[in-house]
């Protein structure tokens, strides 16, 4: 039984590999892009994959959507699990089982059938939302009108339970302050809250900027230091992520999201641990290749924008002014982080894509 188990796992490694890096499967429907949409009426019989600036989906998606973009807009019916992430999300169809969406601004007006799990700057459920499962809740400013008729848990530094309002199970939130509940909400079970205490900005405030500005000068000597030591291959890397974006930041999604799912499925047989350990490091390696990279990647993006050169000079320089511009960028909200997100994955996708082109394909 062990070894069925591990030679699947293996096989499906082994599959998953061509269709993240480089063709589609037939299981599965991939689209990247500057903007996608499936019109009401249209049905992707299969899972659906795709990355845009803008994405679209008003028709049906029988099978998982997997959607990263700029604005979603998801108005269709998803019969199995919806993972969205964008700087604006909004869910107003149906989804068969789990949610997950992350963005700098959520709104779900339509029905989840199992449970809904949202990080965001600003996260709304409308009077029209449904979620028949648990709803689990991280963001800057959350705002709950709508119906769950399971447990509530919310981490936010603003929480409002508006008069429509309806929790059929527990509700348990940790903030800075009490929550604001109308009094039309409706609580059946047990309410919770777990206070966050403020911090002495006296003592950490300083210790924070400290940590700040180390772990960038770390950075950007070591995005210098790749660049100088690898003087042909962060090249081509970098360029493969500007001249693929989308597609790239399609491959960087799956990757990071296929890979930690192969290592569990192989690190619960006894056999399948040593795999499963080597599989990890890699996958590790790759991360923090990919968090490296990423600022130059940002900084390449803006030579080729303010220089009008194509393709940009890949220098230290380059390395950098991008390593500290991306970091700089990441320190506002909502959009920061999103942005950091975007170019960490497009760097892993090229990674990733290099390697195949390079290494797998001449083993």
């Amino acid at each position: 039984m062990k070894k069925k188990l591990i030679g699947f796992v293996l096989v499906a490694v082994l599959l998953a590999w061509p269709v993240a890096l480089r063709q589609p499967a037939e299981a599965a429907t991939f689209s990247a892009g500057d903007s996608y949409s499936l019109a009401k009426g249209q049905t992707v019989s299969d899972d659906l994959y795709v990355t845009s600036g803008s994405v679209t989906v008003s028709g049906v998606v029988s099978g998982d959507l997997i959607a990263a973009g700029g604005n979603l807009s998801i108005s269709g019916n998803v019969a199995e699990d919806a993972t969205l992430a964008g700087g604006t999300v909004n869910l107003g169809g149906s989804v068969g089982d789990d949610a997950r969406i992350a963005g700098g601004t959520v709104s779900v007006d339509g029905t989840v059938l199992d449970d809904l799990f949202i990080a965001g700057g600003q996260v709304h459920l409308t009077s029209s939302a449904v979620v028949s499962g648990d709803l689990v809740v991280g963001g800057g400013k959350v705002r709950l009108d709508g119906r769950v008729n399971g447990n509530v848990s919310i981490t936010s530094g603003e929480i409002t339970l508006g008069d429509t309002a309806v929790i059929a199970g527990n509700f348990s939130y940790r903030s800075g302050k009490e929550a604001t509940i109308a009094s039309g909400a409706r609580i059946t079970g047990t309410t919770t809250f777990d206070q966050v205490k403020r911090f002495d900005r006296d003592v950490f405030g300083p210790l924070l900027v400290f940590s700040f500005f180390a772990k960038m000068l770390l950075a950007a000597i070591t995005a210098v230091l790749l660049v100088l030591i690898f003087k042909t291959k962060t090249p081509r890397i970098i360029h493969q992520g500007l001249n693929d974006f989308w597609p790239s930041l399609l491959r960087g999604f799956l990757v990071a999201v296929a890979v930690p799912v192969a290592i569990v499925l192989l690190a619960v047989t006894v056999v399948g641990i040593p795999i499963a350990v080597v599989l990890l490091l890699g996958y590790i390696a790759w991360m923090i290749m990919a968090a490296i990279g990423s600022g130059i990647l940002f900084g390449s993006w803006l030579a080729k924008v303010a220089m009008k050169q194509n393709p940009p000079p890949i220098d230290w320089k380059v390395a950098l002014v991008g390593t500290v511009a991306l970091f700089i960028v990441s320190i506002v909200p909502f959009v920061g982080w999103i942005a950091g997100c975007i170019f960490f994955l497009v760097t892993l996708g090229a990674i990733s894509k290099y390697w195949y082109d390079n290494v797998w394909v001449n083993r």
